[in-house]
């Protein structure tokens, strides 16, 4: 019996060992696959994170580059505002001073024969418009003309030149120095995209 139950025992013995092995492979298996899981989720984490970082450093950097853009544009745009202001006071100032200067009432007499020419007057009735600044040259203007019929008139332009009116044609010729100037300031604005006040 002796033999018997000792052969029992390691019977027993046996498949317990069996049952261990069995259940450590099956623990192992069960860590493993888990671990992995872990794993897999920790990288997927890490790259999503990572991919979510990289993204957000594309998106500073895009927003760093369009920001600093942004500002060299309005920069630029600042100087050449700066710049076409600076030309236009150096305009008024040349103008002011050569309102003043003698050879000037001469160029209204000139600017009123190419406002009539440009209208394509040779008689009739016209009007011509002075600043009034400049109505003291009116008599000398008007003496300038043949063959037409000039009445004199304040205009409401101030930098200085002629605006010569044709009623019966419904026409009108505007050779103030400040149309001219507001034309230049439209070509500037168009050409190099200022912003003016």
């Amino acid at each position: 019996m002796d033999e018997t139950l000792k052969h029992f025992l390691e019977s027993i013995e046996a498949q317990s060992w069996a049952e261990i092995d069995a259940m450590s492979e099956e623990v192992a298996a069960d860590h493993e696959e888990k671990t992995d899981r872990v794993l897999s989720d920790a990288e997927q984490r890490a790259d999503s994170t990572k991919q979510a970082e990289l993204s957000g450093i594309a998106r500073d950097g895009r927003l760093s580059l369009d920001a600093r853009s942004a500002e060299n544009r309005r920069r630029l745009l600042d100087y050449r505002n700066a710049c076409f202001r600076e030309a236009e006071e150096e305009v008024l100032r040349r103008l002011a001073d050569y309102t003043k200067a003698p050879e000037y009432p001469a160029c209204l007499s000139e600017l009123v024969s190419r406002g009539l020419e440009a209208l394509g007057m040779e008689r009739g009735e016209a009007e011509i418009y002075l600043r009034p600044a400049d109505m003291r040259y009116g008599d000398a203007v008007k003496k300038k003309v043949k063959g037409i019929s000039v009445t004199l008139k304040e205009g409401e332009f101030l930098l200085g030149g002629v605006i010569v009116e044709a009623p019966s044609l419904g026409r009108r010729a505007d050779l103030s120095y400040d149309a001219a100037l507001s034309e230049q300031r439209e070509r500037f604005t168009e050409i190099f995209g200022l912003e003016l006040p």
